[in-house]
């Protein structure tokens, strides 16, 4: 249920935008900005309720997700596209 509230509002808010005829890349950029904006101010109050056992487990949950980032991300290979999709001049994942 969250899930479909939260693609309605989404929509509306593409609406509006199309609506305002702003070009998109302004608009994500300012979304992007206003949204990282209000979840750092959500991290600075919230960390202020819980209490210090939380605040470590925390921590060390994002550190032990950044090691298997850097852990499991260098083993991948980039995708390379095929020699037809080279001739034909589509890009990668299209």
């Amino acid at each position: 249920m969250l899930g479909l509230s939260i693609s309605l509002d989404e929509l509306a808010i593409g609406f509006g935008l199309g609506l305002l005829h702003l070009p998109t890349l302004a608009a994500l950029g300012l979304i992007g900005r206003a949204q990282a904006f209000l979840v750092a101010q959500l991290g600075l109050r919230l960390e202020r309720r819980v209490g210090e056992t939380v605040r470590e487990g925390a921590e060390t949950l994002a550190g032990v997700g950044l090691i298997a980032i850097g852990i499991l991300l260098p083993g991948r290979e980039a995708p390379v596209a095929d020699a037809e999709d080279a001739e034909s001049g589509s890009s990668l994942g299209a």
